[in-house]
């Protein structure tokens, strides 16, 4: 947003406004939902005397407030005679990745790493979710914190999905042919995906030419990006749960989604947020919650996977709590396929895989 520096307390009025209507609460579906904005403002000349100038110091004030917590505003402010320079260095690096992320995408810098999640009551290997990794041509990682919501923001997420998805499946297929035949695929998917009504064909189109089950692949949604498209994203969910496809709902219970929706929503899986389970074994109250998210899931017909468990106390404490599926490094960390075929030994009499480290049973 840019102004002129005459209009400054106009235009803090008209973002107070802004913010206003978009905390607004809305009805859909008979839910109740609220959307917040971030707002970045620059002022003419103070900020920038061009409009390149000016967009980017309205952009780098939305980046303020959106690491400061989004759901605000923020005036760039010029504080001393090199910090335009200094604000432009940043944004000119971020775009110099977002570009050498397109490269990446078409150079097949990425590649996949499977975190397994394990069932602690047979002791198996249950599933594996799909993580991206980017190693650079020269052999640098570049972490997924990182390139992760610079693709979000310039759209290439989607292209990126669609790689993780056949990647995935290419992956899945070998590990069929390798008598891993009982394990589910978790892939992470942007809104953007699931607001596309194609997407439901193309996954049965990937699995289709590969031979594979539908059921052996699970699509994977937070909470906050399944609220920002409700009504695009659901009937996708539905048709993609008619082929037979899982849907788990990631970072279960961090408030961005109600029960009356939940009641209704096309999903076979729950994971339970890493925020309740990091002080889980201090923590009563986090306690109390998970076993609420374990309940529920069990009255639902839903599997609820506890993810982020790290120390053995975490994992007493949720064993104890009825908790069955378990995802973390304290079990095993992401690693590439090779080694995850070199790691497991296929039992030829289950088609499973058995733990590879003690479990606290």
């Amino acid at each position: 947003m840019l102004f002129s520096s005459e209009s400054d307390d106009a235009g803090a009025a008209l973002v107070d406004r802004i913010l206003l209507a978009a905390r607004t609460p809305f009805s859909y579906e008979g839910v109740e939902l609220t959307v917040s904005a971030s707002v970045g403002v620059s002022s003419y000349p103070h900020c920038g005397e061009t409009c390149p100038e000016l967009l980017h110091s309205a952009d780098a004030a939305m980046y303020r407030i959106k690491n400061n917590g989004r759901n605000g505003c923020h005036f760039f402010s010029v504080g001393s005679s090199d910090a335009l320079a200094q604000q432009q260095s940043f944004i000119a690096a971020r775009l110099a990745l977002e570009t050498d992320l397109h490269h990446a995408v078409q150079n097949q810098e990425m590649f996949l790493a499977y975190q397994p999640i394990f069932n602690t009551v047979n002791r198996r290997l249950h599933g594996l979710e799909a993580l991206i990794r980017w190693r650079r041509a020269d052999g640098s990682l570049v972490p997924p914190d990182v390139f992760i919501p610079i693709a979000e923001q310039s759209h290439l997420i989607v292209d990126i999905g669609k790689w993780v998805v056949a990647q995935a499946c290419r992956d899945l297929a070998a590990l069929r042919a390798a008598r891993f035949r009982d394990l589910t695929v978790h892939v992470n998917m942007a809104a953007s995906e699931f607001a596309s009504s194609t997407l439901p064909a193309e996954l049965l189109a990937q699995v289709s030419a590969l031979g594979l089950d539908p059921r052996s692949l699970t699509l994977e949604l937070t909470e906050g990006m399944l609220m920002k498209r409700p009504d695009q994203v659901i009937p996708v969910m539905r048709a993609i749960r008619q082929l037979g496809f899982g849907i788990s709902l990631d970072d279960f219970g961090m408030g961005h989604s109600s029960l009356a929706l939940l009641k209704n929503l096309p999903i076979s899986s729950l994971k339970i947020d890493r925020s309740f389970v990091r002080d889980l074994a201090q923590q009563r109250n986090d306690r109390a919650i998970v076993k609420t998210i374990l309940d529920l899931g069990r009255h639902m017909g839903l599997e609820v996977i506890a993810e982020g468990v790290e120390t053995a106390p975490q994992l007493e404490v949720l064993q104890q709590s009825g908790c069955r599926l378990i995802q973390g490094f304290l079990l095993a960390r992401p690693m590439p396929l090779a080694d995850l075929l070199a790691n497991f030994a296929s039992n030829g009499q289950t088609h499973s895989l058995s733990v590879p480290v003690p479990l606290a049973l």
